[in-house]
């Protein structure tokens, strides 16, 4: 028969052991430098001159061997022994027990630096980079750092840099910070600096500009609102993410980005706010209610990212501001969202169709009436999406036009010529 004291020691152990198994359940995701499990150092990459390496996750007492990111012949998924990093320079980094596993230092003083590679090589080896969990502002700062000199960005750099975009993206699908989100932003706002020929190429050749603005959207909706509002300002792109925690008794929200302020710097003043009605989710089922925790808005110093991938371009439209709610579509509202720009004349209000022009995107005035004020002009619009101020004769209308008209002086040369 089991006394009450033995029994209680079984209970103790019990308890421990129990503690321990979810300790290293758990500890994967926590910590930092390098720190996994209780006897591994987690996956992780490294971030210098040199350029990015992955470091796979290892045992205390394992040392790993990586090739040199530009010296590999074919490496950019290879693995130790490949015959792709035969000839390759090799890095080598140990997983040490300090008080725990912790990966200690890469020597890459034999690699090459990232100064001797060209732009292009560097941006194609980081969208080859697979991004651990955790890892994704270490990405998003050398991807602003390699898009930093826009204008001398090509077509095939901006197309590597969507695709390290799409993959931040994927990295993140269970959340995301303010730090990585801002460092995002950095990079956008550079490529929105890119020459316009180049930004209208990457739209027309695989949706470049396009994919651009639905990652800011997209990434707006994983970052953390611990504190219920992150507020990002970088050059040409400013970010408010705010959130809504009674959808039943909502009261309505506005953006002023010239009112937004940011601890780390200062957006200039751009003459554009949007204000979203107290009936905002009137229509909507309880289902869609309760997806919605957030509202995610944007302004964008200039329309460069809203490209048709027509080669004769268009006339510049000025800022864009837009507004999304989580992840749920509003149309057909009861009230209409209100949107206000510094006024201008000859201009319309209008909305992105992402779905125009053979799905490369094009300027609709459908859902929006304009009101003009004193110092403003007002959008009243049905929707929640892209909105900005259109001139009344932009390089579309300008083109038919002239089609028109070199088809009535065609017409009028072959009636002279007949008769």
């Amino acid at each position: 028969m089991m006394n009450r004291f033995t029994f209680l020691m079984l209970v103790v152990v019990v308890v421990a052991v129990q503690g321990n198994g979810g300790g290293n359940r758990g500890g994967g995701g926590g910590g930092g430098g390098g720190r996994g499990p209780s006897n591994r150092c987690r996956a992780e990459i490294t971030f210098d001159d040199k350029g990015i390496i992955q470091w796979p996750s290892a045992k205390i007492g394992d040392t790993k061997t990586r090739p040199c990111p530009y010296d590999r012949r074919q490496a950019d998924s290879g693995e130790e022994g490949d015959d792709e990093m035969t000839n390759a320079t090799m890095v080598t980094r140990e997983c040490l027990d300090d008080n725990g596993p912790m990966w200690g230092p890469a020597n890459t003083s034999e690699c090459t630096p990232d100064s001797q590679v060209s732009r292009g090589n560097r941006l194609n080896h980081l969208r080859g980079t697979f991004i651990p969990p955790g890892q994704a502002k270490k990405v998003a700062d050398a991807l602003s750092e390699l898009t930093a000199d826009a204008d001398g960005l090509e077509e095939g750099d901006l197309t590597s840099a969507v695709d390290v975009y799409d993959n931040i993206l994927e990295s993140s699908e269970n959340g995301t910070d303010r730090d990585t989100l801002k460092s995002a932003m950095k990079g956008i706002g550079n490529i929105m600096k890119a020459r316009r020929e180049t930004l209208r190429a990457s739209q027309k050749s695989n949706r470049g500009a396009g994919r651009l603005i639905e990652f800011v959207e997209d990434i707006s909706r994983l970052v953390s609102l611990e504190n219920g509002t992150v507020n990002i300002v970088e050059d040409g792109i400013d970010v408010r993410v705010e959130a809504i925690e009674n959808v039943e008794n909502f009261e309505g929200l506005s953006f002023s980005p010239e009112a937004d302020g940011d601890e780390t710097g200062d957006s200039p003043p751009l003459k554009a706010k949007i204000d979203l009605p107290e009936t905002l989710f009137s229509k909507l089922t309880p289902e869609q209610r309760a997806l919605i925790d957030r509202a995610q808005f944007t302004l964008y110093e200039s329309d460069a990212l809203f490209q048709t991938g027509d080669e004769e371009g268009s006339e510049d439209v000025g800022p864009v501001i837009s507004a999304s709610v989580g992840d749920v579509p509003l149309q057909d509202l009861d009230d209409p969202v209100t949107i206000a720009f510094e006024k201008k004349e000859g201009r319309h209000c209008a909305y992105w169709d992402f779905g125009k022009n053979d799905g490369n995107g094009d300027w609709s005035t459908a859902g929006c009436e304009r009101v003009v004020a004193d110092d403003e002009i007002m959008c009243k619009c049905s929707h929640l999406t892209n909105f900005a101020l259109v001139p009344d004769s932009g390089a579309s209308s300008q083109r038919a036009a002239f089609g028109a008209s070199l088809f009535g002086v065609l017409m009028s040369l072959l009636l002279v010529y007949l008769y």
